[in-house]
């Protein structure tokens, strides 16, 4: 779904469906160690155990009252600085290791941004009592399109695109300027943009030194597996999406598709796509038929299924090797040591290049190209959402010239 508040890239997508787009309010779930709570839990502690709810209060106020003027070295110094040590313990730390796959004392501070919501001490104060009189989530609405699924958002940039099918890069020659591809093609650049994962170009270079070769390997992302289920419909979820704390389960984010679109399914039934991360951190040992399988006895314990209509469900699996990129705390000087290699064979280094995010301005910037261009989440090896492509596709296409 699309959250962006970014007026070009609302625009654009609106045109791609013809204004077509559902625009709702988020529910947004937590599932804790067998019982739902509001997203972020941190404005909800009403909804905790009386012991569990007074232990995250006394925590979070510990750490009001004993802020340093330290700045944190990773993210669990961040969270205890914010929250204190019992409450990240029992919440945001779990969490991190099934989503990042590492503990937080593993990642970096520079990717948080507004992600994590630290609420003032009165704001925890009247979640510790009662429901919050509004939602404190960083997403508040979300655009979605009425039918063709999200990937309709971005058909008005297929539209007269050269894309030239089942042509895998094999081999990038940054001396000659060329491109050969499993097909046995060949082609020459003038400027190459590339949206190949970095750590994939860098291996497919035959040009540069050992040493960028081995840096490439370190850099650390997260394999996705998605469990799609359609069952038979059961409203006792209303959630848009959930995210699931308890380590012994498989299922760590949970998007209900029905409420994205109701043409996403039949009318009698509800989408569920679950994630689960892996990593060289946390590597995966078992098949997808067995992830599934366990996945769909947890959405059964969670309630998305009834147990009686397992049989009646639909499973399909899908992985991918690049889902999220791991912040560790070696990044940013890995990346420092890449980009200053590649500047050699053509790359402009750029001021925020090695941080997590990037700070855009209105009108987008135009960089300066050389003939090699980034762009995208894992070419770019940035915390990118879908907006941030957008901008980045669009600040490469400027011409600076013409800006100028």
């Amino acid at each position: 779904m699309s959250f962006t508040e970014n007026e070009y890239v609302r625009e654009l997508f609106s045109k791609s469906v013809g204004g077509e787009f559902h625009e709702t309010e988020v529910a947004v779930r937590n599932w804790v160690d067998g019982a739902c709570v509001d997203h972020p839990v941190q404005s909800n502690l009403y909804q905790l155990k009386p012991d569990l709810r007074k232990k995250c209060l006394e925590s979070i106020e510990s750490a009001h009252h004993e802020k340093t003027t330290s700045k944190p070295e990773n993210y669990r110094e961040w969270l205890e600085d914010a929250f204190g040590r019992v409450f990240v313990n029992e919440f945001p730390a779990r969490y991190t290791r099934k989503y990042w796959t590492v503990d937080p004392c593993e990642m970096s501070t520079d990717w948080i941004g507004s992600r994590v919501f630290k609420p003032s001490i009165e704001e925890v104060r009247e979640g510790f009592s009662q429901a919050p009189k509004e939602s404190t989530h960083y997403i508040k609405k979300i655009r979605y399109p009425k039918s063709g699924g999200f990937q309709r958002f971005f058909k008005v940039l297929e539209q007269g695109a050269p894309v030239s099918f089942n042509s895998a890069v094999e081999e990038i020659d940054l001396k000659n300027q060329t491109v050969r591809v499993a097909n046995g093609g060949a082609f020459r650049w003038n400027r190459l943009v590339n949206t190949l994962p970095l750590p994939t170009f860098i291996q497919a270079c035959h040009n540069l030194p050992e040493r960028t070769l081995h840096d490439s390997k370190c850099l650390t992302c997260t394999e996705l597996v998605l469990v799609n289920v359609v069952a038979p419909r059961n409203d006792q979820i209303k959630s848009h999406w959930m995210y699931v704390y308890d380590e012994q389960m498989l299922s760590t984010r949970i998007t209900c598709t029905e409420l994205l679109s109701a043409k996403n399914v039949a009318p009698d039934r509800r989408g569920i796509q679950v994630e689960v991360y892996f990593s060289k951190f946390r590597p995966r040992h078992l098949s997808l038929e067995a992830i599934a399988s366990r996945v769909v006895s947890e959405l059964v314990e969670m309630n998305f299924i009834a147990p009686g209509n397992v049989r009646h469900c639909t499973v399909s699996t899908f992985a991918t090797p690049y889902a999220n990129i791991v912040f560790t705390k070696d990044t940013a000087l890995i990346l420092e040591r890449i980009w200053n290699e590649l500047s050699n064979w053509g790359l402009k280094r750029e001021p925020e290049d090695v941080n997590a995010t990037t700070t855009w301005s209105w009108p987008v910037k135009p960089i300066a190209k050389g003939c090699l261009v980034m762009a995208g989440r894992f070419a770019n090896w940035k915390y990118y959402w879908t907006d941030d492509c957008i901008l980045r596709g669009l600040q490469i296409a400027i011409d600076s010239k013409a800006v100028a």
